[in-house]
């Protein structure tokens, strides 16, 4: 790994927000015992995301949103007569619906996602 790796993996942590979620890994570990799920990498122990899995996930976050902004704007032009809120909560169903079936984002990362979203087209 070289500086411009660290120069990079820096700027990818300073872009999170504060709001994104940072929820813990989720493990599945058997005995009776309370266990906690945790992971070596590159020699560090983490109880949840790396900072740059963390980038991964906000990045990704961050253009659905900008793209369910646009599809949107896109479904307002064609559909003058749908009411902002109902093109807002069509658009929101079927996030839920895609993420219950296809995607593979929390419903925290969803939830950020939609207010994301709503924040994009001034809601």
């Amino acid at each position: 790994m070289g500086l411009h790796d660290d120069e990079v993996r820096g700027a990818s942590k300073a872009n999170v927000p504060g709001d994104f979620p940072r929820e813990p890994l989720k493990t599945l570990l058997s005995g009776t015992h309370p266990k906690l799920g945790l992971r070596k990498i590159d020699g560090k122990i983490y109880a949840g995301l790396t900072e740059d899995e963390l980038a991964e996930r906000y990045e990704g976050c961050e253009d659905l949103a900008q793209q369910l902004a646009a599809y949107c704007l896109r479904k307002a032009r064609e559909n003058p007569d749908w009411t902002r809120e109902f093109n807002l909560e069509r658009t929101e169903k079927g996030v839920a619906k895609k993420c219950r079936d296809e995607w593979d984002l929390s419903a925290a990362e969803q939830a950020w996602v939609v207010k994301r979203m709503r924040a994009i087209l001034g809601s």
